[in-house]
C-alpha cells in the first residue's frame, strides 16, 4: 500500500511514525539522520514538510511537532492518530486517484485521466506504470474482470485499499450508494450473520458494499463460483430476510451479491458461530505449521516445548493462516508504518519467536509476502501473547524487596512489581546468592548484587531506572 504513496509523503509518514513513537517525545537530527539513512539538510527539508502540512491540514490541533536546539518536539492530544495524516496523503496520491478514476469510470482513457488530474501525459503514464505494479502484486491484470474469481479478488483489494485510506474520516462515493451500503450492512448484523459488528468491520463491510455496488452497476456480476455455492444453503433464509426487507427504491440485491457477502465474513473469520467454515487449509498445511510453531520459541537457545493441548491458539491461528493463505494472500498491510519496537523491547523472546516462525512459513511458501507485512506480524504478535505463557521464555529476575518500614510497605513495592507485564520477576525478602536486585532504602554492606535505593515510594522516573536496570539484566542473562 505504501507504494501508493507519493515518495516524500511516504517518507514523511515514516518520520512522524518514528517520533511518535519516542519515549520521550523528542528525536534529534543525528538520531533521523542514522535511522533513514538521510544527509542533514534532507532531515530537515522533510520535517519542515511535515511541521507545515501538520498547520496547512489543520492537523496541529491533534499533533503538533516543533524544532528547538537541534531536535524535533512532538506532542499530541490523544484524539487522532497517523491514521488522520495517512487519510490525507492518500487522498493527494496521484496513483490512488488513478485507481479510484479507474472504478468509477470504467473504459475511461489515460488522456482523460491526465485531464482529470491536471497532470501532463508523460507523467500519467508514469502514475499508471506503477498503478499496474502495485495491482500485479496481487495478481489484478485489471478492472475489466471475465470471472467470479478475478471479480472477487478485485473488489476485496479494493475494499481494503479504500478502507485503509478512509477509514471513516469520509466516504467517497454518492449518496444514494452509501445508504445503499449502510443499509444492507446494517440488515447483515441484524440477521446474525457476523459475530460481532464492531465499528471497524462495519467500515470495512461499508466499503465492500459500495464498491460491491459500483462494479454490480457497472455490468460486472458473476455467480458465486461453486466452491462457494454451500453459502447459498447455508444462509438461504437470512439471504430471503434481507431480499424481503429490501426498499423498493435501492438499486434490487441478487442472491450472489449477499453471497458474495458471506464468502467474505468466511475468509476473515467474522462468521456468527455455528455457522460452517470453508476450511481452505489442507491437513499437510496444518502439520507442518504446528511442527515450526513448536521449534520457533527459544530460551537460552533452545527450543522450548510449547503445552497447545486444549489451547484457544490453534483456532485463532488457523483463522489468521486462513486469511493470508487465501489467493496467496492478498491482504494489504495497513499497518505499514507502525513502529514495532514496544514488541522488541518488551517481549523479545517472545517477539523474535514470532519473527523466526514467519520467516520459516515464507521460507517454505507455506504463506507469501509475510515476512516484512506488519498487520501479520501484530496479529500473531497479539495471538501469542493473549494465549501462550510468555514469561516462561524470558530469563527470570529475582527482585529481593527489603524496606526499613516493615512488611506493609514491603508488599506496596511488591504489588506495583507483579503489575509490570513485560518481565517474569520472582519477588522475596531475603536477600541470597540468587538475588538479582536488591530494592531498598538502605543499602547493606553485604548486598553484592545490582541494588536501588528508594527512600521515597517511587515516581515514574524511579521506576524508569528498575526498568532499565531489568532490561539491562535481561540482556546479560540471555547472553549467557
Amino acid at each position: 500500500m505504501e507504494y501508493l504513496l507519493e515518495a516524500e509523503d511516504y517518507q514523511s509518514l515514516l518520520l512522524f511514525a518514528y517520533i511518535e513513537s519516542s519515549p520521550t517525545n523528542a528525536v534529534s537530527v543525528k538520531m533521523i539522520e542514522d535511522k533513514f539513512d538521510l544527509t542533514y539538510f534532507k532531515v530537515n527539508r522533510l520535517m519542515g514538510d511535515l511541521i507545515q502540512d501538520l498547520e496547512k491540514l489543520d492537523l496541529d490541533q491533534y499533533f503538533y511537532i516543533e524544532k528547538e536546539n537541534g531536535e524535533y518536539h512532538y506532542r499530541k492530544n490523544g484524539l487522532d492518530s497517523i491514521k488522520r495524516l495517512l487519510w490525507v496523503y492518500c487522498r493527494r496520491s496521484l496513483s490512488f486517484s488513478l485507481i479510484d478514476f479507474m472504478l468509477k469510470h470504467p473504459g475511461a482513457t489515460i488522456e482523460e485521466f491526465s485531464d482529470e488530474a491536471y497532470i501532463s501525459l508523460t507523467k500519467a503514464y508514469k502514475v499508471r506504470k506503477s498503478v499496474r505494479t502495485f495491482l500485479k502484486e496481487y495478481q489484478i491484470k485489471g478492472f475489466d474482470t471475465k470471472n467470479a474469481h478475478d471479480e472477487f479478488r478485485l473488489r476485496l483489494v479494493l475494499t481494503q485499499l479504500y478502507y485503509h485510506a478512509f477509514k471513516d474520516y469520509e466516504l467517497p462515493f454518492e449518496q444514494v450508494k452509501i445508504q445503499r451500503a449502510d443499509y444492507l450492512v446494517e440488515l447483515i448484523g441484524k440477521q446474525g450473520i457476523i459475530a460481532t459488528m464492531t465499528d471497524a468491520k462495519r467500515v470495512f463491510l461499508t466499503f465492500y458494499c459500495l464498491i460491491a455496488s459500483t462494479r454490480i452497476q457497472q455490468g460486472f456480476e458473476f455467480n458465486v463460483e461453486p466452491a462457494w455455492q454451500a453459502k447459498l444453503g447455508e444462509y438461504q433464509s437470512q439471504i430471503e430476510q434481507v431480499q424481503a426487507q429490501w426498499p423498493k427504491g435501492m438499486l434490487p440485491i441478487k442472491s450472489d451479491e449477499i453471497a458474495y457477502l458471506c464468502q467474505l465474513l468466511n475468509i476473515l473469520g467474522w462468521e456468527k458461530a455455528p455457522h460452517q467454515n470453508v476450511d481452505l487449509l489442507p491437513a499437510d498445511f496444518k502439520k507442518r505449521v504446528l511442527a515450526i510453531l513448536q521449534s520457533s520459541f527459544r530460551k537460552h537457545q533452545e527450543p522450548v516445548q510449547l503445552n497447545l493441548t486444549d489451547s484457544p491458539i490453534l483456532g485463532k491461528l488457523w483463522k489468521l493462516c486462513q486469511r493470508y493463505y487465501y489467493d496467496d494472500n492478498i491482504v494489504l498491510d495497513g499497518f505499514f508504518s507502525t513502529n514495532l519496537s514496544v514488541f522488541e523491547e518488551n517481549y523479545y523472546e517472545l517477539y523474535q519467536g514470532c519473527l523466526r516462525f514467519i520467516d520459516t512459513l515464507e521460507e517454505e511458501q507455506l504463506l507469501k509476502k509475510v515476512k516484512n507485512h506488519k498487520t501479520f506480524i501484530m496479529e500473531l504478535v497479539m495471538i501469542a501473547l493473549n494465549n501462550l505463557d510468555f514469561k516462561a521464555l524470558v530469563p527470570s529476575i529475582t527482585v529481593t524487596v527489603n524496606f526499613s518500614l516493615g512488611m506493609s510497605y514491603n508488599r506496596f513495592i511488591e504489588s506495583n512489581l507483579r503489575a509490570l507485564p513485560f518481565n517474569n520477576i520472582q519477588i522475596n525478602n531475603q536477600y541470597s546468592e540468587e538475588t538479582d536486585i536488591y530494592l531498598s532504602d538502605v543499602l547493606s554492606r553485604h548486598v553484592q548484587s545490582d541494588y536501588i535505593i528508594w527512600n521515597s515510594p517511587p515516581n515514574a522516573i524511579d521506576w524508569e531506572v528498575f526498568g532499565n536496570l531489568v532490561a539491562r539484566i535481561k540482556e546479560a542473562k540471555r547472553c549467557d
